[in-house]
């Protein structure tokens, strides 16, 4: 019991900095790619690799918090200490799918439908506490 307290505390703080980071760079891919208006240049080749970066910081955060919610937790027995990774799989994954609409293409310019993909994976990022605090007083009334 001991042992998964300290593993379940080296996990927490080992990704902990690293969701705000990616959502941020996220969300900053997003405004960059308003900005460039799908037109190439340096502003849309700069949201493509913002986004890359986040989508890799995003995969790494959501892969511990599901993981810490999963295993550490028993299963979720504990709470909903990990439901955080749920969203933030579907906002990656958003960003993912934006992402390879775009590595085709030379200049990395975004499509519509790409920038479709992170409005709506930015509009999930904004919404975030909401919907964790929706899902943890839907969790505790099955209780």
């Amino acid at each position: 019991m001991e042992r998964s307290r300290r593993i379940r505390c080296a996990v927490g703080g080992a990704y902990a900095f690293v969701g705000p980071g990616a959502l941020g760079l996220l969300g900053l891919a997003t405004a960059l790619d308003v900005l460039a208006t799908g037109q190439p240049g340096m502003l849309a080749s700069m949201a493509f690799w913002t986004v890359v970066a986040g989508v890799a910081a995003g995969t790494w955060y959501t892969v511990f918090a599901l993981l810490d919610w999963v295993i550490f937790a028993q299963l979720g027995e504990s709470g909903v200490c990990g439901l955080d990774g749920f969203v933030c799989a579907i906002v990656v994954g958003l960003f993912g799918l934006s992402a390879l609409l775009r590595v085709d293409v030379s200049t990395h310019a975004a499509t519509s439908a790409a920038t479709a993909l992170e409005v709506a994976g930015a509009a999930l990022i904004g919404m975030k506490a909401w919907i964790g605090r929706e899902l943890a007083a839907w969790i505790s009334e099955r209780r």
